[in-house]
């Protein structure tokens, strides 16, 4: 029964995630449209573009989206 009111209340742990995860989605796809429209080779540079802002001290976080929105792009 408190299980039951927990779940109501807080959401399964699987719900939990969704919301979770829902937000890097929501992010990445916003980045698609600014993708959409690349050429092959434009994305490639991209990566090399990553690398290089990574060799020289960024983080990886605030690309993690833009670097899943270019991939989804390339495999689609």
């Amino acid at each position: 029964m408190i299980g039951t009111i927990l779940k109501k209340v807080f959401g399964t742990a699987n719900e939990r995630e969704l919301k979770r995860i829902q937000v890097l989605v929501d992010q990445i796809n916003a980045l698609e449209e600014g993708v959409a429209g690349l050429s092959d080779a434009d994305l490639r540079s991209k990566t090399g573009e990553f690398k290089k802002r990574v060799e020289q001290g960024e983080t990886l976080d605030p690309y993690c989206c833009r670097k899943s929105t270019l991939w989804t792009h390339i495999a689609a």
